[in-house]
């Protein structure tokens, strides 16, 4: 009412300054740069009497002027080989973190924002992502608090997405023993090499049925080399399990041939038998053309008397021909062997 003429202010008890009240009895002031913190705010008056009042009620107010970056706690789900190697086949990222209570904290994506979300009492948020293309992702997060300060970017948090795997490919089986390259092998023990993603299990199969797996490394190159297998023909296929832990299909088979065992290969007949009789085995002609039967590309070593006289290669259906040059006269002994 005008009657006041000095009203001194304190600040959590301490005198900041005083102003004067105007003829309605209005007054206001305006303090210098407070700290941070909660604040207890009284006014005394003293009248143009020199009376001077108590305090008044105190107003209560919190000055906060800054913010800390809000943290990321973790990125969900990490799936595969390891859940703490923050790579996941999820495109689908459940992100947690720390904030101010209150606060609204911004996500973003490789900068981009992906949405927002309010941190509980306990400064606890939480938010889940739409689906994310595959690739490597920058995770960072600012909150705004109560106050309607803006923190800086959290820390970034690197997660990769990876939401499939293409089939392994397999290069190589060997030993491609004989003639290289026709995939037909005396050593019943198979190294199979080929290549997949960097740290996959590859799973390799012969015939359908798993035989053992093998790790990539580092240049996504894996090697794997069967037990004893049985002869026959083989079909044998690879799949891989990447650390995101997405499973491929099967790779095209590569087919292999296993031969640990040969027969001895046959004579059919020496021609030609000359004279009385086509059967004696008695022959004028001394240049002998001599065949018979082996297993389909083999090499036929033909002996006469125990001494190697040539080869011969027996065709697609096994059969096979040697000449020899011009024998001297007496009893032979023909035999062969084959590789």
């Amino acid at each position: 009412e005008g009657v006041y003429q000095n009203c001194e202010i304190w600040v959590n008890g301490t005198s900041v300054g005083t102003t004067i009240a105007d003829a309605n009895g209005d007054w206001g002031f305006t303090t210098a740069a407070q700290s941070d913190g909660p604040k207890s705010i009284t006014a005394a008056q003293t009248d143009i009497a020199g009376n001077v009042s108590g305090p008044s009620a105190a107003f209560g107010i919190t000055i906060d002027t800054q913010v800390a970056a809000p943290t990321i706690e973790s990125v969900g789900d990490d799936t595969g080989q390891s859940n703490t190697d923050r790579v996941t086949a999820d495109n689908t990222l459940d992100i947690r973190g720390k904030a101010e209570a209150g606060a609204s904290v911004d996500v973003r994506i490789d900068g981009v924002s992906v949405g927002t979300a309010i941190a509980d009492i306990n400064g606890n948020w939480r938010l889940t992502t739409t689906a994310q293309n595959d690739g490597v992702k920058s995770i960072t997060a600012t909150q705004t608090d109560v106050a309607g300060n803006v923190s800086q970017p959290s820390v970034p948090y690197s997660m990769t997405i990876d939401t499939g795997a293409l089939a392994p490919t397999i290069d190589s089986v060997t030993n491609d023993t004989g003639v290289d390259g026709d995939r037909i092998t005396s050593d019943s023990t198979l190294t199979v090499q080929g290549s997949a993603e960097v740290g996959a299990t590859v799973e390799v199969r012969v015939d359908g049925v798993a035989v053992g797996t093998a790790i990539a490394d580092g240049t996504g190159r894996w090697t794997f080399t069967t037990t004893a297998l049985s002869d026959g023909s083989r079909s044998i296929t690879a799949k891989q399990t990447d650390v995101a832990g997405n499973v491929s299909a099967l790779s095209p088979s590569y087919d292999v041939t296993i031969d640990t065992q040969v027969v001895a290969p046959t004579i059919e007949s020496v021609g030609t038998d000359t004279g009385i009789s086509s059967t004696d085995r008695i022959t004028s002609d001394s240049t002998l053309d001599i065949r018979g039967k082996a297993e389909s590309g083999a090499t036929v070593q033909v002996s006469i008397d125990g001494n190697p006289v040539g080869v011969a290669l027996a065709d697609i259906n096994g059969k096979w021909v040697f000449t020899t040059a011009s024998l001297a006269d007496g009893l032979r002994s023909i035999t062969v062997c084959q590789t």
